[in-house]
């Protein structure tokens, strides 16, 4: 018997699939070309968040409400169902709460009317469980024609298992209440609709796309008949609809406002008078985080607009490396690469010339910047030479960390300096590990952990693009990941890149590649075979050619990409 119709076409709805579930949606009107009407009550739904459309019965579908809302408040929401929740909120008519109270009735309790929805959820899943327990083992094969839920309902026959004594959980099963809090996005958009675009954004229901209008949307695409033939086409269409995710430009340093985490560690200043070298992407929060725990900071960086700012929370500005030594008891450098590293040290008004007219002794040099053992060597011994102390001390974590004064530190060297450093360090890093007094086992230390990270970056976006090229859902891989022993903060934050197409910078993925070329070339002399850090790098090589040198490390899916 088919439910009650109380639908109509432009109703705000949160709509159940199969084994999913409910999920903001609207009532639309089917597509012109649809071959026959349902057997079932079922309306044609629109999902927000992911833009997809299928047949749903009537008993899946409830009212959008206040209490659907409430009823994900307290839970972790995806990108996707943020998303969706945002355009269901801004399609939802203005006099909404008023409606609602008209339509409710004034012998009816309020505790009354806010479970009858739940109601509906609970009897929906105590009817999904119990199904489920009937069956032994039912395969189930979804063809990727119309997302109609029938497609999902032709199972081949039950396969036989061996015969042993089954144990009766039925009971157990029944009366266990059904898991609201579980989360599953309802419908899985087909490949070749993925929008080559850099972030997921809401359009309003009256703005026309190029394949459908309001009143009709788009109809599902159409598939061949074997999953072959499906999964070649769907790789051809992405590679002929590939586009460029635009570089989004990085948020502004707000130099006004304290990280509430670096407040909370209380940070006692050091007496000594600070020289910070490098103004890029992570000097900036390294200068403001020092600032704010009252250091006296005196900056200097190649172009000079950057220093201005730090001008008006305290720092002074340096016109040459050179006098930000004579100037400073502690000179740290945090630039881009060795290259850069060198110049200044050894360049026309560097490091060394202010070391010249200082007394042997007095100035300590810290640098945080990646490089390779050779190069610290050789600049440790530079330094060395006119008098001054040399502590390599590269910084390893992301944007985000060093926003939050959570960078690992890795030392080697002078350990007086990494001791006069306490203060400096404890401000802007979670951990200061000093490893020797070696020079180049910091750096060498440093190169291995960043080549581990950048592996995983690499393996994880290669299972992304297989999980793709299969037909399955990225959201349920990284679900599943989140619920194994790998999962890692890292991994969840470039899965969650990969799945939104929003590669903004928080580790630069032309210095993640540097540092794994570095780690190779650090192998030459040793026969270490680096078989998957080799082919790592060669992920992040097809990505650079792409021109996605200045995006996020999670931008090598592009690279691993069919």
């Amino acid at each position: 018997m088919a439910a009650k119709k109380d639908f109509n076409i432009g109703d705000l709805v949160w709509a159940k699939m199969k084994c999913f579930p409910f999920w903001p949606a609207k009532i639309v009107e089917p597509p012109s070309d649809t071959k026959s009407t349902p057997k079932k009550a079922r309306r044609y739904v629109f999902f927000f968040g992911s833009q997809n459309y299928a047949w749903i019965q009537d008993e899946n579908i409830v009212h959008h409400s206040e209490e659907m809302l409430q009823s994900t408040s307290n839970k972790k929401k995806s990108t996707l169902l943020k998303l969706a929740i945002k355009q269901i909120t801004e399609d939802a008519p203005k006099q909404a709460k008023s409606l609602l109270k008209e339509k409710e009735s004034p012998e009816k309790s309020p505790e009354a009317s806010t479970s009858g929805t739940q109601n509906k959820i609970a009897k929906v899943q105590r009817k999904k469980v119990k199904t489920e327990s009937q069956k032994v083992r039912k395969k189930v094969v979804p063809k990727r024609r119309d997302m109609d839920e029938s497609e999902y309902e032709r199972t081949s026959p039950p396969q036989k298992l061996s015969e042993r004594p089954a144990e009766d959980f039925s009971d157990l099963i029944n009366n266990t209440p059904p898991n609201l809090n579980y989360k599953r996005i309802a419908v899985i958009r087909p490949l070749e609709e993925h929008p080559p675009t850099t972030t997921p954004t809401p359009s309003p229901p009256s703005t026309p796309s190029p394949s459908s209008t309001p009143s009709t949307p788009s109809p599902p695409p159409t598939t061949t008949s074997t999953s072959t033939t499906t999964i070649t086409q769907s790789s051809s269409s992405r590679i002929r609809s590939r586009g460029y995710f635009e570089l989004l430009p990085l948020p502004i340093v707000d130099i006004y406002v304290p990280n509430e985490s670096v407040r909370a560690k209380n940070v006692i200043p050091s007496s000594k008078e600070i020289g910070f070298i490098g103004l890029g992407m992570m000097g900036q929060r390294l200068v403001k985080n020092l600032l704010m725990c009252n250091h006296k900071v005196t900056v200097w960086n190649r172009t000079p607009e950057k220093c201005v700012p730090f001008t008006k929370i305290g720092a002074e500005i340096a016109q040459t490396p050179s006098d930000v030594v004579e100037k400073c008891d502690i000179i740290i450098c945090c630039v881009s690469g060795p290259y850069a590293s060198k110049c200044l040290v050894f360049g026309n008004c560097g490091i060394l010339s202010g070391l010249d007219r200082s007394p042997p002794g007095s100035k300590s040099y810290v640098e945080m910047t990646t490089l390779d053992p050779t190069t610290s060597i050789d600049i440790a011994e530079a330094i060395s030479r006119k008098g001054g102390r040399y502590l390599e001390a590269p910084i390893s974590g992301s944007r985000k960390m060093a926003e939050d004064g959570n960078l690992l530190i890795l030392s080697a060297g002078d350990k007086e300096v990494f001791l006069s450093c306490e203060s400096v360090f404890f401000t802007l890093s979670k951990n200061a590990y000093y490893l020797s007094s070696d020079i180049g086992s910091g750096s060498k230390m440093n190169l291995i952990v960043s080549m581990l990270m950048g592996v995983s970056s690499a393996a994880l976006a290669e299972s992304m693009a297989f999980v793709e090229s299969c037909n399955l859902s990225q959201i349920n891989f990284m679900e599943i990941i989140e619920l194994g022993p790998i999962c890692s903060p890292h991994l969840l934050e470039k899965g969650q890149a990969i799945m939104s197409r929003s590669f903004d910078t928080n580790n630069t993925l032309k210095y993640q590649q540097r540092d794994i070329s570095l780690a190779l070339n650090l192998d030459n002399d040793r026969g270490q075979p680096m078989s998957v850090t080799t082919a790592a790098n060669e992920v992040f090589k097809r990505a650079r050619l792409r021109n996605y040198s200045d995006h996020d490390v999670s931008a090598v899916f592009l690279g691993a990409e069919y």
